[in-house]
């Protein structure tokens, strides 16, 4: 069951990796002549070679994820924890609520890049959290203290990830070329709140002005000062951590932050490339992992 936990999460790493690849290039992210053809490139599929084996994958690797998921939950179930079988429940209705969503993808509402974007990171959650707890592993020192800090983690990166995904469903990935600030602001005059409602399309941007106009302005530095937070709990979590005995996890969180501090900065000043802003999903999606495993820890008995 170890194992079948372990080739679920690696296939899930796939699955979200692939999926954001599609996400952002399907925006128009450092297309040819970018930023001027951002956003004005048509959603769904596309002739680019690299994007068909994107999507080829993206299918194989969820559809076998889905086989692993009914073997997990059928054939482990007499021997898992109560635990466990809430985690093993709880991948089979994300998996068909994603299958769903996979039916309006691409789409001009937020709400369904969102639920993608989060669907696919809480998988990897339970994911990492099952393969850990399929472990059995002793707890660490002042877990019931590390607990409460690990959820407050998980809850602000949820946050972010949100925000970073509404930075791809709005278009705004070059409302803000300037860091850490926004063309000499931090907070845009004008931004209206309806800008962060999930249910409400906007049409793409279609010149200097519009992709750099207040509302798409206010969704990127949302995703930047949310970080700020983010970045402190995940630092002080990885001390705490890596002193209560957890020293893997803690030590990875430390090095994600600073990673993801750096990459941020760089796609800011450096154009937004497309491959920096994969790798940036990567790396939230390992950040969630970590503190999956780290919750599995610290979990009480």
């Amino acid at each position: 069951m170890r194992v079948l936990a372990g080739v679920l999460l690696a296939l899930l790493v796939v699955i979200t990796t692939t999926s954001a690849y599609l996400r952002l290039a399907q925006t128009g992210l450092s297309c040819a002549g970018a930023p001027d053809c951002y956003a004005q490139r048509p959603a769904g599929p596309e002739a680019d070679p690299a994007e068909d084996t994107a999507r080829a994958l993206h299918r194989i690797a969820a559809s076998a994820a889905g086989a692993v998921i009914l073997v997990i939950l059928f054939v482990g179930w007499s021997d898992a924890r109560p635990g466990e079988r809430v985690a093993a429940i709880a991948l089979l209705v994300l998996a068909a609520c994603l299958a769903w969503l996979g039916r309006y993808t691409p789409s001009g509402v937020p709400a369904v890049t969102l639920g993608n974007l989060l669907g696919g990171m809480a998988m990897l959650a339970v994911a990492g959290w099952l393969l850990v707890a399929l472990r059995r592993p002793p707890p660490v020192a002042n877990g019931r203290a590390l607990r409460g800090w690990t959820w407050l983690a998980a809850a602000l990166v949820a946050l972010q990830i949100a925000a970073g995904g509404l930075i791809a469903a709005r278009h705004a990935a070059y409302a803000c070329p300037s860091f850490p600030d926004c063309a000499g602001s931090i907070w845009p005059d004008g931004a209206e709140p309806a800008a962060f409602d999930p249910f409400r399309e906007m049409a793409p941007p279609a010149s200097a002005a519009e992709r750099a106009d207040p509302a798409r302005q206010a969704v990127a530095l949302a995703h930047r000062w949310i970080a700020a937070p983010t970045l402190v709990v995940l630092a002080w979590l990885g001390v705490r951590a890596a002193r209560s005995g957890a020293r893997p996890a803690g030590y990875a969180l430390l090095a994600l932050a600073a990673a993801q501090l750096a990459l941020g900065a760089a796609q800011a000043l450096g154009g937004q490339p497309l491959a920096l802003a994969v790798v940036h999903n990567v790396l939230a999606a390992a950040v969630v992992i970590t503190l999956a495993a780290l919750a599995a820890r610290t979990a009480p008995a």
